[in-house]
């Protein structure tokens, strides 16, 4: 009965996977408003049903692990905490049923040995594959590989737009990120107004986060006009 039972869950999963809402556009840097909402739309969609189809497994469901992923905890749980012991069934939901969580973590745990033999190539095709399912998490470490050159050619201005996709998509921490990058000198005056508009208004429960969010405002707003700094300011309440 359980084999039955779960057999029944994997079709559903892969179902589930193979649905074209879950895709996301490969070319980042050219993504519009409303093609991101709706990525990140359908991927929120497909956490929830992971959610109710995992529940009865005793393991990370994908909400669960996502939340990790956030707060960059997932490779101690699984190493340190669990002790490796779900490592099969991340490997095949990352490889098998290609949820974007278990991806991205799979990825990681490739990419620094944790749990398995280090490879760091099958690591970063795992995030890739994640950041092709519109996964932010995945957009934004990929930002940070080619802003600094570590692992893949450095390449900044595909940094750039994996990070502002990452933004578009709703991940406040990338929100955060992609404005850190324009006070740091990348992009224009011209994305100014849309990346202040994200951070005007939101509240990060991390301190710190919360600190440098309101520098980083403080910043963007020396460096723009008065109108165009109420124009911001104006839709960031109208979104809220």
């Amino acid at each position: 009965m359980r084999c039955r039972t779960i057999a029944m869950l994997t079709a559903a999963l892969l179902l589930c996977c193979s649905s074209p809402q879950a895709a996301a556009p490969s070319r980042y840097d050219v993504v519009t408003d409303a093609q991101a909402r709706a990525a990140a739309g359908a991927l929120e969609r497909n956490l929830q049903h992971y959610q109710l189809e995992t529940a009865t497994i005793a393991t990370y469901n994908a909400m669960q692990l996502n939340a990790l992923i956030e707060e960059n905890k997932h490779l101690y749980v699984i190493g340190e905490r669990d002790q490796c012991q779900f490592t099969p069934d991340i490997e095949a939901r990352a490889s098998k049923l290609h949820i974007p969580p278990f991806e991205y973590a799979w990825g990681e745990m490739l990419m620094q040995g944790v749990c398995v033999t280090k490879d760091v190539n099958l690591g970063l095709d795992y995030l890739r594959s994640a950041m092709d399912h519109a996964y932010a998490p995945a957009l934004m470490r990929l930002s940070r590989f080619y802003e600094t050159g570590y692992i893949v050619r450095q390449n900044r201005p595909l940094a750039m737009a994996y990070m502002k996709t990452a933004a578009q998509l709703g991940s406040a921490l990338a929100r955060l990120n992609w404005a850190d990058m324009l006070v740091r000198g990348y992009g224009g005056p011209q994305q100014y107004e849309e990346a202040y508009s994200w951070l005007y208004g939101a509240h990060f429960t991390d301190p710190y986060l919360q600190e440098k969010s309101n520098y980083l405002q403080k910043c963007l707003e020396e460096r723009m006009p008065p109108n165009v700094l109420v124009r911001a300011r104006a839709a960031a309440l109208a979104f809220n």
